[in-house]
């Protein structure tokens, strides 16, 4: 309910009962992806595709789910039953893809086409965005030598390229060390 009324002590049992299942029954939650969600959810057109949906798939339920939740939503007009989910607003590596993961060790030899140094793990856009997706890059902290290629932090930080932080100030750290980047240590710290 968006009706900003959280004083649940004026509610009458039957607004209580109405909110809770409006709140908990599985014909009202639609799984969306994470980009763009909020936008999402609230158009009018994905909630009437979501109830076309539902409407059929749990047909024996629907009916009177929507009866007890006082669901007032009209069928869709689209005759075809398609949505389309638009993730244009997603850059275009953000999403992760099956690849195996480079595990550096104190040995790997692979060439390192630039580094830098940081207080803590530190991914800097400038220098990262740069590099091919093979070329690999160092970062040296106090807690250790981090060495991976651009596909390698695309693959094991798709959280970070994908955050506010990255895409907008070009720069994202880590108070700690995560445990996703501890296969790509290649030498501790001091």
């Amino acid at each position: 309910m968006k009706d900003r009324n959280s004083n649940f002590s004026t509610w009458s049992r039957a607004e209580l009962e109405r909110r809770f299942l409006r709140n908990v029954h599985p014909c009202n939650y639609v799984p969306l992806p994470h980009v763009n969600w909020q936008r999402y959810g609230s158009d009018v057109r994905v909630v009437r595709f979501a109830a076309d949906q539902y409407r059929e798939l749990y047909a024996d339920i629907w009916t009177e789910f929507a009866q007890e939740a006082q669901l007032q939503v009209a069928p869709s007009r689209d005759s075809d039953g398609a949505m389309l989910y638009d993730l244009a607003d997603v850059p275009p590596r953000s999403m992760p893809r099956p690849a195996l993961i480079h595990s550096p060790s104190p040995t790997d030899t692979r060439p390192v086409a630039t580094q830098y140094s940081a207080t803590r793990l530190t991914f800097k856009a400038s220098v990262i965005e740069a590099l091919s997706e093979e070329q690999v890059f160092e970062v040296s902290t106090p807690v250790g030598t981090f060495r991976l290629s651009k596909r390698e932090f695309y693959d094991a930080f798709p959280n970070v390229v994908r955050s506010n932080s990255y895409r907008t100030a070009g720069l994202y750290h880590y108070p700690a060390v995560p445990k996703m980047a501890e296969p790509f240590r290649v030498r501790a710290g001091d």
